[in-house]
């Protein structure tokens, strides 16, 4: 089942199924300290499945939010 975009957004958006949106990847070894970690959020939005995950890293000092 996709997620459908707000209503306020551009005409060209387009439903996508949800999981193609929070797929996880696996790190093979312990990340650089260095490299950091940062997330794009998609979740500003009201009403977005993003919106918890957003401000759970967003509380995150390990994350960087965008």
């Amino acid at each position: 089942m996709g997620h459908r975009p707000p209503k306020d957004s551009p005409p060209r958006a387009r439903p996508h199924p949800l999981t193609s949106l929070i797929q996880s990847i696996t790190l093979q070894n312990t990340p650089s300290p260095t490299l950091g970690r940062t997330f794009i959020s998609g979740g500003t939005r009201p009403g977005s499945p993003f919106l918890t995950l957003t401000e759970q890293l967003r509380n995150n000092p390990h994350w960087h939010v965008w």
